[in-house]
């Protein structure tokens, strides 16, 4: 039985992809015999398989005993699906349309393309293009409600960047962030943890502006903050974020200029909801794209005011 959780890859997923096809050329009825130059014609182009490569999977499936390959003097031609072979092609199918796992794969899908449309061809990418050059998972094409959406969690946390239109709540013309460039570089998942490295404490108390010190390393520094006002003890925060900016390198600088310029707004206007969507932000890209003081200190005292919203 296939699961969702673990969906074979590369060959393993080419020729159960194959199988599902001969399933539904045989309109989902086992025995059922199938000719060759049906399969080849049906799915051959769609998995940019020959019929030299498509007559070897069968080969391979009638080995598993998941298909039955009928030959004659002129070679094989034809195919039935046995009864396991069926039960076999139907749970790869449901694994391959559960919607959970199609969309986080499409997240990392989405992001990894931009980062080669953008990085390596120097393209200003649209989702539209993205549609249009046949993304799949498993050989379902992902929807364009399904892509808006990750786009919009892509950008939320701090993946990506970009202005929205009314009718569609992810960018139009997607930029990468460096978070971005840095979770495609390190082969990372936008779905991964995060793990805090190890650390050393000390305790600086603030009251209003203050200097945080981001010469040293190793080092978690505690901002605490005596003000009661919860818009106070945010602004005093991205004080310390911002003079602290200098340690970062000019993308980052500017990815965390944005996100702090949001968290100031949504105090600004008094809207908790706004601020605390952009902390979770800011707090998550300080910990992923940082080192040193300011990641293992600045990021944790952001993602605490989290709290401040619960």
């Amino acid at each position: 039985m296939i699961t969702t959780d673990v969906l074979p890859t590369g060959s393993r997923a080419r020729r159960l992809r194959v199988l599902v096809g001969i399933l539904e050329l045989a309109d989902g009825k086992v025995n059922e015999f199938v000719e060759t130059e049906r399969v080849v014609e049906g799915i051959g182009a769609e998995l940019e398989l020959s019929r030299d490569d498509l007559v070897n999977e069968f080969e391979l499936l009638d080995h598993e005993g998941l298909v039955t390959a009928h030959r004659t003097l002129g070679g094989l031609n034809h195919v039935l699906v046995r009864p396991e072979g069926k039960s076999a092609a139907e749970s790869f199918d449901q694994a391959r349309r559960d919607v959970v796992v199609r969309r986080r794969h499409l997240q990392d899908d989405y992001l990894r393309w931009l980062y080669e449309e953008i990085e390596v061809h120097g393209h200003g990418p649209t989702p539209d293009d993205f549609l249009r050059g046949g993304a799949h998972f498993h050989g379902v094409a992902y929807t364009s409600d399904e892509l808006m959406k990750a786009g919009a969690r892509l950008k939320e946390g701090a993946y990506i960047g970009g202005q929205e239109a009314w009718q569609y709540s992810a960018p139009l013309r997607p930029q990468l962030t460096a978070k971005g460039r840095h979770t495609v570089e390190q082969g990372r998942s936008v779905h991964d943890p995060v793990l805090p490295a190890p650390t050393q404490h000390f305790e600086t108390h603030v009251q209003g502006p203050a200097n945080v010190s981001i010469a040293s390393s190793h080092v978690t520094q505690t901002l605490v903050v005596t003000d009661p006002a919860w818009g106070d003890k945010v602004s005093a925060v991205l004080d310390a974020v911002t003079q602290a900016i200098g340690a970062l390198t000019v993308d980052e600088s500017t990815q965390v200029a944005q996100l702090v310029d949001e968290a100031r707004q949504g105090v600004s206007v008094q809207e908790p909801t706004r601020t605390k969507q952009a902390l979770i932000a800011l707090g998550g890209f300080l910990k992923d794209v940082s080192s040193g003081a300011l990641g293992g200190i600045l990021s944790t005292q952001v993602l605490a005011l989290v709290a401040l919203f619960s």
